[in-house]
């Protein structure tokens, strides 16, 4: 969700009064930019470590970027510090739509909102969890409880459009859109995101036409083109894609780290092996850019390639799970069993939740250790199992509090 940053140094932060690190951190998360914010958010918290709003606020924005763990360990802590305030209330709210829950968080926002109903963060957080659960109705409402206690809210006017389009109101979707766009400049143009209803909403020619719009409108924004891009590859329109891929190539030449991310995520993996190594070139050091290009050239059967790029990746991080369970499965498919073993195993100690149990099953097959593999295979049954459990206990947890 988070569009754009400009973070202040740590020092400067830590020289902000405690009030105005909340106001500041408030205001971030409600642009859509949730990482800046949970910065002012935390050094709030350093300031005042019982302070509930900083947690709840951090416990949202860890929602938006899947970060159980902060979750959890920030739910706990409120209901340590005082189980019947608000939002420790609603730190639990947050933590029972991580684990899906949605009928046991929304007795938690009840609640909440019963003892501040005229709580924006609140109303907001309600209206996150109609959006998860999907009942984009009551989204709606929650989204206008906001704007009717915040009227500048510009996360509130997004969200509120995504409720709106979900249940086909696209005319009032694109109103809040603009609104959003009018309250700040920095943010999506409002035919882009309406093009993205459409193009996800499986209505290409409405989608083409919006995409059009905002790149008339806004023609130095680079995701208007990859988008435009997309549904005319998508519906075999070869001529007017191509067209466009030149577009992209001529306006934006010198940003191959977006480009290539962009590309990636548009299937067209060939052109993000390019930019990608591109951006390697000059940044040999870039984690992120080389485990996409791994990822890419694993995609594309480009295996020796691919194992040079994960054995390198895993020399600059040897604690890196996923990439010796990539590796483990290119080298199985190559027939070293010997060494797809080895680094499946790698990765199971790393992380034993890894997807690299079958990888390590098979290669000691073909290498004649039948019975190893069956115990590995045992050993997998064991730990989803008891994966399972622990997820059921958390899903179910404790009554809410009255």
């Amino acid at each position: 969700m988070a569009e754009s940053a400009g973070s202040q140094p740590e020092s400067a932060v830590a020289r902000v009064p405690f009030d105005e690190l909340m106001s500041r951190g408030r205001a971030l998360f409600y642009r859509l930019q949730e990482r800046d914010a949970v910065e002012y958010l935390r050094a709030a918290l350093d300031r005042r470590p019982d302070d509930l709003h900083a947690r709840y606020l951090i416990c949202l924005a860890a929602q938006m970027h899947s970060d159980e763990r902060t979750i959890e360990q920030l739910s706990v802590a409120a209901q340590e510090i005082d189980p019947h305030d608000s939002y420790a209330l609603a730190c639990e709210a947050v933590r029972f739509i991580n684990y899906a829950n949605y009928q046991r968080a929304d007795q938690y926002f009840e609640q909440a909102i019963g003892r501040v109903p005229n709580d924006v963060d609140l109303w907001f957080g309600r209206g996150m969890l109609f959006d998860y659960s999907g009942d984009h109705l009551k989204a709606v409402n929650a989204y206008l409880r906001v704007l009717a206690l915040d009227r500048s809210n510009v996360s509130g006017h997004i969200c509120l459009g995504n409720a709106y389009s979900s249940i086909g109101d696209f005319e009032s979707a694109y109103t809040h859109y603009a609104k959003a766009k009018e309250l700040a400049p920095d943010t999506d143009n409002a035919h882009l995101r309406l093009g993205r209803d459409f193009f996800f909403g499986g209505n290409p020619g409405r989608a083409i036409l919006e995409f059009r719009q905002a790149i008339a409108e806004e023609p130095h924004v680079i995701q208007g083109y990859f988008f435009l891009f997309a549904v005319l590859r998508n519906l075999h329109k070869s001529d007017e894609a191509l067209d466009v891929y030149s577009e992209i190539r001529k306006r934006f030449p010198d940003h191959p780290d977006l480009t290539g991310v962009l590309f990636e995520q548009f299937g067209a993996v060939q052109d993000a092996v390019r930019d990608y190594q591109q951006v390697l070139a000059r940044n040999p050091d870039d984690l992120d850019t080389r485990s996409s290009l791994a990822k890419c050239l694993k995609d594309l059967r480009r295996w020796e390639e691919a194992i040079a790029q994960y054995e390198t990746l895993i020399q600059k991080e040897p604690t890196n799970s996923e990439a010796y369970s990539d590796l483990a499965g290119i080298l199985y498919s190559l027939g070293r069993y010997e060494a797809a073993a080895s680094a499946a195993q790698k990765a199971i100690d790393l992380d034993r939740l890894s997807g690299a149990y079958t990888t390590l099953a098979d290669a000691l097959v073909m290498l004649g250790r039948t019975e190893t593999a069956t115990k590995t295979l045992r050993r997998r049954h064991l730990i989803q199992q008891q994966a399972w459990a622990e997820y059921q206990r958390k899903y179910y947890g404790g009554s809410p509090k009255r």
